[in-house]
């Protein structure tokens, strides 16, 4: 077998320039076919392994929104509805044994410590102190025609009535009575077909009207289960919706005199319940 013939220095110097400068061309090839392929399909066409599709990282991105929201201390909070039942069902034995502020203050510091730094601001919203501050969505229904029963009440109004009993003790309350009331309301009330309770938080002071808040957005966090249609106090008044969206809106006294408190709403909570399905 022939020897190799001897490569001199330059020449094998030029060769491995040769050789490198080929290695470096095919990386630079390969990696712009990689390049376009991946804008190819990212653009929609065919979805490339192990990468997301188009639009992927858009949808893990969104947020669904908070099935509550809560007003403290200028700033809106997000919560579930189990948290918003649990916050004021707290804030309601607090009220009924007459505990201070600041004892609600340190309950909510365990009870959400998500919030623990301004719990004070929470204690105040649900106290009632800061008026209306509690908004949930709620989406109501099926629900069939009822007629009233012995207390004047069809089966769902006399279920909030029981389930406030429950948490708030017996309130005063009218705009009810056995065999139904007929008068002392606007036309077409919903006191006249017994799916309407009055809730009453008198003299007014700015004890009652703290007090009436807190029943009221106890009613909002509950609406749901116990199918509220309407929760009117202190010239507000709430209807189901998506959480924040008008939730709290001024009430516009239509009928009689129109600076009277009571039609303001103002000396009473007034709730009502569906009639049926989508009314």
């Amino acid at each position: 077998m022939s020897p190799l013939p001897k490569v001199s220095p330059e020449v094998a110097r030029r060769r491995a320039i040769f050789l490198t400068s080929s290695v470096v061309v095919l990386v630079l090839a390969v990696g712009a076919l990689f390049l376009a392929a991946r804008s190819y399909l990212a653009q929609g066409q065919l979805p490339l392994p192990g990468l997301p599709e188009a639009g992927a990282a858009e949808q893990q991105n969104t947020v669904a929104p908070p099935e509550c929201t809560l007003l403290v201390s200028g700033s809106t909070v997000g919560l579930s509805r189990e948290k918003a039942r649990v916050l004021t069902d707290l804030a309601a034995r607090d009220q009924n044994a007459a505990e201070p502020v600041s004892n609600t203050e340190a309950k909510v510091r365990v009870l959400w410590p998500e919030q623990s730094g301004q719990a004070a601001g929470v204690a105040d919203a649900l106290r009632g102190l800061t008026g209306p501050a509690l908004d949930c969505s709620a989406t109501l229904g099926p629900a069939q025609l009822q007629t009233m029963g012995p207390m004047g009440l069809t089966p769902r109004a006399e279920a909030v009535w029981n389930a406030v009993a429950k948490v708030f003790g017996t309130l005063p309350a009218g705009g009810f009575k056995p065999g139904g009331v007929t008068t002392g309301h606007i036309p077409g009330s919903s006191h006249y077909e017994g799916r309407a309770i009055d809730y009453m938080y008198r003299p007014i002071t700015p004890k009652s009207i703290r007090h009436g808040w807190v029943l009221a957005q106890w009613l909002v966090a509950h609406a749901e289960p116990l199918l509220i249609r309407t929760v009117i106090f202190d010239r507000k008044i709430w209807t189901p919706g998506p959480a924040g969206a008008d939730a709290w809106r001024p009430y516009t006294v239509t009928h009689g005199q129109v600076d009277d408190p009571s039609l303001q709403h103002l000396d009473h909570v007034h709730v009502d319940v569906l009639r049926n399905t989508g009314a």
